[in-house]
């Protein structure tokens, strides 16, 4: 099993500058500079040439309350795919509360399959087939800002609200395919400005996620938000 579901999660997840905030550790939930609400949309997959498109993605995020569901699912083109579901409390901060992580092969089987329960340190499931076939139920330390899947392009957007000196850390959960805990790091390179609708301008950051094993990919997006009440 390849890192494919933590490598497609990083290099599409986007940015949004705000404004710098006083330091805090990789576990505490991040400051939500906007609101979050009901969101759709699907957009393509490409190849690492660029040259053709291997997939999409389905994203789907709903509130409920102060209680927001988040799906993104990625299909490729030979039949496999790779699944997060995640729920979270929202307010002034992204607090996780729990979700399931699924791969599936081309044949639409169930390779990996985790759920974990933020709220209750617990995580379950399986990887493999047949006789390769693990099963997992681990009691772990994982705090409110636990982040992965969907929710890591929700801390992107909200880089600069809380990043101290360019750098913003936080734990996450990540299928390899046994699930790993691991604290995550986003450097920011910073670019000159760009302007954003309204004529606002701000400047956007380029990111590098460095995790634990040393690989680093980056990427960059601009787009508005509603800002929260203070």
């Amino acid at each position: 099993m390849s890192l494919k579901p933590l490598l497609w999660v990083l290099a599409t997840a986007t940015t949004l500058a705000a404004c710098p905030a006083a330091g805090r550790d990789a576990g505490d939930p991040i400051r939500l500079a906007w609101v979050e609400g009901d969101v759709a949309g699907i957009t393509s997959i490409f190849s690492p040439d660029g040259k053709s498109t291997i997939g999409f993605v389905d994203y789907r995020q709903r509130r409920r309350g102060d209680v927001l569901e988040a799906v993104r699912v990625a299909r490729f083109r030979d039949g496999s795919s790779d699944e997060d579901r995640v729920e979270a409390r929202v307010g002034r901060t992204l607090q996780t509360l729990r979700g399931r992580s699924v791969i599936r092969d081309a044949k639409g089987v169930a390779t990996v399959d985790i759920t974990i329960d933020v709220a209750g340190g617990h995580i379950t499931g399986f990887s493999g087939l047949g006789d390769e076939r693990q099963t997992y139920d681990e009691r772990v330390e994982l705090p409110p800002g636990t982040y992965w899947g969907p929710l890591i392009f929700i801390v992107l957007k909200n880089f600069n609200q809380n990043a101290t000196d360019g750098h913003l850390a936080f734990r996450t959960v990540v299928a390899t395919p046994k699930p790993r805990v691991f604290d995550l790091s986003w450097f920011d390179r910073r670019r000159p400005s760009c302007v954003v609708p309204a004529g606002r301008s701000t400047s956007c950051g380029l990111p590098s996620a460095r995790p634990s094993t040393g690989s680093s990919i980056r990427s960059s997006a601009c787009s508005p938000r509603t800002p929260t009440s203070s």
